[in-house]
């Protein structure tokens, strides 16, 4: 990066105290931050957050150096909402134990697909968004176990639901 700091240094020192994003955008402003930032990087931080969250063995992501865009958002969003993901984690040792794991079984690999942007991840709660990310390799009597769109209205618009509405007396 810099005449006077070795790379080493800034891989070990320097780069683990930026954000994903800061991370990126170094990698992208200058020849040396693209030279430096590499997959492997990126893979040491998915790992370390792995680690950080207890989720090692239960939640992986496609190790292919090739895929850099997919590491960054893997990056992005295991670094978000760290006490979603340790709930998350019991969540999937449940589902390791009651075998809830669809064809390929755990590790949870995430996929590209179900990475959301940055902006769409922030579009919902934080558990929820983070259970969005692997709930649809999971099953359960073979109902998938993924979060899907509902839009039926709430209890309390509906009185001829047979559910009392907040408003209305029992």
């Amino acid at each position: 990066m810099s005449d006077s700091v070795p790379d080493d240094l800034w891989r070990r020192r320097v780069l683990p105290c930026l954000l994903v994003c800061d991370v990126v955008a170094l990698r992208e402003s200058s020849m040396a931050g693209a030279a430096l930032i590499t997959a492997g990087v990126l893979l040491q931080r998915i790992d370390a957050s792995l680690a950080h969250h207890e989720l090692s063995g239960l939640i992986d992501v496609d190790r292919d150096p090739s895929r850099l865009p997919y590491l960054v958002r893997c990056c992005y969003v295991l670094e978000q909402g760290s006490s979603e993901w340790r709930v998350m984690g019991r969540f999937v040792r449940l589902g390791t134990i009651y075998g809830l794991a669809t064809t390929n079984g755990f590790p949870l690999v995430l996929s590209g697909a179900c990475l959301a942007s940055e902006a769409a991840f922030h579009r919902l709660p934080a558990a929820m968004a983070i259970y969005k990310t692997f709930a649809h390799l999971l099953s359960y009597d073979g109902r998938s176990l993924a979060l899907t769109a509902n839009r039926r209205r709430r209890v309390s618009d509906r009185c001829s639901s047979g559910y009392v509405s907040c408003g209305a007396a029992a």
